[in-house]
């Protein structure tokens, strides 16, 4: 099924607003990890299921059942967005209140 040119721009800000979210929750994640290593297995396993349940939920009600190519592209870029702007302060300061 074709989509509108308009649609398309829609759900590519969407999926770039999840990868966004996706990287908040990777940083929220991996702030743990470095106050307790320990945990790291247990983390990834959480996290990779969360992502999971993302592209399902993302492809099922935005993608009307298909996941586009396009996408996948807006998800990275929206991480990326956030591990090079607000990711490394927002770390720093995770870590911090995690350790006190």
């Amino acid at each position: 099924m074709e989509l509108p040119v308009a649609d398309q721009a829609r759900e590519f800000l969407q999926a770039v607003l999840l990868g966004g979210l996706l990287g908040l929750i990777y940083d929220l994640l991996r702030g743990p990890r470095r106050v307790a290593p320990g945990l790291t297995g247990l983390l990834d396993l959480c996290f990779g299921a969360a992502l999971w349940w993302a592209l399902v939920w993302f492809m099922l009600v935005p993608g009307g059942g298909e996941l586009r190519a396009y996408v996948l592209l807006g998800i990275v870029l929206g991480a990326a967005l956030w591990f090079l702007t607000a990711g490394p302060p927002f770390l720093r300061l995770w870590v911090r209140a995690l350790q006190t």
